[in-house]
């Protein structure tokens, strides 16, 4: 009977060490330290694994972090598994020189995603994922990206991935800041079909081997700038298309600015400029930053938007083909492109509006004058 009550006393007192563990946020730098908590179903604050020795980190029980989840920096491991969590503030993962693998098979919401320099990692499934505010990969050994289920996303940020074949977000609507997908060395296919709007810059840029944007079908406002360079041959966008920043386009070959101009942008309230002179861009990258420089023109001239009024005929994609004669400088970017090609900038024409409405304004006020002075007179 005493040996029966003392072990509910230690199983108690352990049950409750535990369940006091579970409720602040934990660091890990002692391999022995996962142990005690590998029971919580729910930890309240960051979970925080650094320098530890360990190989594997196997949460399997774990199902909610109301915290960010941060593993840095453990030279030794090669893989993460969360078989049961559904919700995190967000995920940090970088700098495992040995992570293959990192599983998150239930997972649907987090903040904040960026899995970043783990130069051996091959293999992600979080194909659950709904939604988040941020998702970035940037160096990894990746081959294929899926999200199959994610609907919305704040920044998306795929950055120099060299062994990235494939990027498939097949159900993405919705785009809320930038869209990054540059310096993918093989990226050959990227695939969202689904996507409506993008809430700032688009930017696909020095992926040499991707030959082909097609997928875009239903992408119907880019609210920010449109910047592709490569060795694009094909580029699709719907007609109805509304670009509100400007347009930067460096494919294989000329692309044409008047069949943008008449063919995408009709119902966007925008002029178009295509250059006269010789264009050069000179842009340095950085993995973390996405606000790259855009061209200078010389000797630009305005084209009125003559299609603004016209009538949507149809739904189809316009194709701009082009043919491959581009290098490329990797990191740093140095392109010449001859005046008709596809270097467009997009102004809108609210200046214009302003220009015309204060000279009415003062012809009013001339009429209103003189119509004073002759009554004064008479």
């Amino acid at each position: 009977m005493k040996v029966e009550f003392f072990l509910i006393f230690l199983f108690t007192v352990k049950a409750g060490k535990s369940e006091s563990l579970c409720k602040k946020g934990v660091k890990i730098e002692n391999p022995n330290e996962i142990d005690k908590i590998k029971g919580c179903e729910k930890l309240e604050g960051d979970l925080t694994i650094k320098n530890t020795g360990i190989e594997k980190i196997e949460f399997d029980e774990l199902r909610e972090v109301d915290g960010t989840i941060i593993v840095y920096g453990v030279e030794s491991l090669t893989s993460i598994s969360f078989p049961k969590l559904n919700k995190t503030m967000g995920l940090n993962i970088g700098h495992n020189i040995k992570l293959k693998q990192i599983n998150f098979p239930e997972l649907l919401n987090s903040k904040k995603i960026k899995v970043f320099n783990n130069e051996k990692l091959n293999f992600i499934n979080m194909n659950k994922l709904r939604d988040t505010d941020s998702f970035e990969l940037l160096n990894s050994q990746i081959k294929s990206l899926e999200l199959s289920d994610m609907r919305t996303v704040g920044l998306l940020n795929i950055y120099s991935n060299p062994e990235l074949i494939g990027i498939s977000l097949p159900l993405l609507k919705e785009c809320k800041n930038e869209t990054n997908i540059s310096e993918n060395d093989i990226l050959e296919d990227i695939n969202i079909p689904k996507l409506v709007t993008i809430g700032g810059e688009m930017n696909i840029d020095s992926n040499p081997k991707l030959k082909s944007l097609e997928s875009f079908l239903s992408l119907a406002n880019i609210e920010g700038d449109l910047i592709v360079n490569g060795d694009i041959e094909t580029f699709s966008l719907k007609k109805i298309a509304k670009i509100y920043g400007k347009c930067q386009l460096n494919g294989s070959k000329s692309f044409n600015c008047e069949a943008f101009k008449s063919e995408i942008f009709k119902l966007a309230n925008v002029n178009c400029e295509c250059g006269d002179k010789m264009a050069t861009s000179s842009t340095t990258k950085n993995p973390n930053e996405l606000n790259y420089k855009k061209l200078d023109y010389d000797g630009t001239e305005e084209l009125k938007n003559n299609a603004i009024n016209e009538k949507t005929k149809n739904d189809e994609p316009t194709k701009i083909p082009g043919k491959s004669e581009n290098t490329h400088n990797y990191g740093k970017i140095n392109s010449e492109v001859k005046s008709s090609s596809s270097k467009c900038e997009l102004t809108r024409s609210g200046e214009n509006v302003l220009k015309i409405y204060l000279i009415f304004l003062f012809q009013v006020f001339v009429v209103y004058y003189l119509s004073c002075q002759v009554n004064f007179d008479s």
